[in-house]
């Protein structure tokens, strides 16, 4: 069987698969999403899933404008 990716279709996690890319638990992902803090996020049904490529997009800018993040880390 042919992976998303392979036929051109974009690449959707779980809330599982969201939580593990997060380092985060279940119901905090549930939150967020409902708070609408996660990007990408589709209902189909009852399953909840986010757009791999808009997750990572979103890691990406919070890494950039972290408080935790100092100048010389920048470098």
């Amino acid at each position: 069987m042919l992976e998303a990716r392979d036929r051109g279709l974009p690449e959707l996690l779980t809330v599982d698969e969201v939580a593990e890319t997060l380092r985060a638990n279940r119901k905090v992902v549930h939150m967020k999403i409902a708070r609408g803090q996660i990007p990408g996020v589709t209902r189909i049904g009852r399953r909840v899933l986010a757009l791999r490529d808009h997750l990572s997009a979103w890691i990406s800018r919070c890494e950039e404008v972290s408080p935790w993040t100092s100048a010389a880390d920048q470098v």
